[in-house]
């Protein structure tokens, strides 16, 4: 049986670390060629490394995705390399969370330019490849705090959230009839390092919360993204998929709960 991925070329930036690392490595499993774009040096070598230690195709290209010539470099090298492009994944990211009148406009942009515009910087640089071959799978990693049941202390990073969801619909409107599809994927609490760094965070686990009580593990979003990168989501674009262990349907918990 062939891998669901062969002879696909994936980019999977802030692949060096978490979800990241963890799509990176699904895909290599499926049979991508994979380019890890991070600006984390020695994350993004580690998981190549890794991934080439279990058989599979990956390069790593140290990338800062706030910058869009260092962007366009990067997606330059990943098609003069491979000859096309044909899965880009945007899993750049920070958490952030601060009282509301705390915040400053500093915040606004760091959060902004980190969790959306690296996204759209990729999809600028990537697209007119996949215009090419007029064919094209892009995921943009967010978050399910983006949909309708925000936290409190997370006005700014819900809203980049629910931006990105809008930003990718409404790109996909455009794209589609090229035969470039673009989703969200939406995961709920993930057991990653930067979740375990919120105070208490252990308390998300409450089925009031989380109807599975736990958390999902970084290769369960990754799942998730391999089915929407493939050709088995062929008909599927403008789709926000959640993946959060059934939180879609249970209570709400703000951030001073924990």
């Amino acid at each position: 049986m062939s891998a669901r991925l062969d002879g696909k070329v994936a980019i999977v930036t802030g692949g060096a670390s978490g979800i990241g690392a963890a799509i990176a490595t699904a895909y290599a499993a499926e049979g991508a060629s994979v380019v890890v774009a991070d600006i984390n040096t020695a994350g993004g070598e580690a998981v190549v490394k890794e991934i080439i230690g279990n058989g599979g195709k990956a390069k790593f290209l140290a990338t800062d995705m706030k910058d869009r010539e260092q962007v366009k470099a990067m997606a330059a090298a990943t098609e003069k390399e491979y000859g096309k492009i044909d899965i880009l994944t945007n899993s750049v990211g920070i958490m952030f969370s601060k009282p509301f009148l705390e915040c400053t406009e500093e915040d606004w942009w760091n959060v902004m330019d980190t969790n959306v515009l690296t996204h759209v910087y990729a999809m600028w640089e990537v697209i007119p490849y996949m215009q090419k071959q007029k064919k094209g799978s892009i995921i943009n990693v967010s978050s399910k705090l983006g949909t309708n049941r925000p936290n409190n202390q997370e006005a700014f990073y819900t809203f980049a959230s629910a931006a990105l969801t809008m930003v990718s619909r409404s790109a996909q409107m455009d794209m589609a009839k090229e035969g470039i599809r673009i989703n969200v994927l939406a995961p709920g609490m993930t057991n990653t390092e930067a979740v375990k760094k919120i105070e208490n965070w252990k308390k998300f686990k409450d089925p009031l919360v989380i109807p599975m009580g736990r958390f999902a593990e970084p290769e369960e979003i990754a799942n998730a993204a391999v089915f929407l990168a493939s050709d088995e989501s062929s008909y599927v674009s403008g789709l926000m998929l959640e993946v959060d262990g059934g939180w879609v349907g249970g209570e709400h918990m703000t951030a001073t709960d924990c």
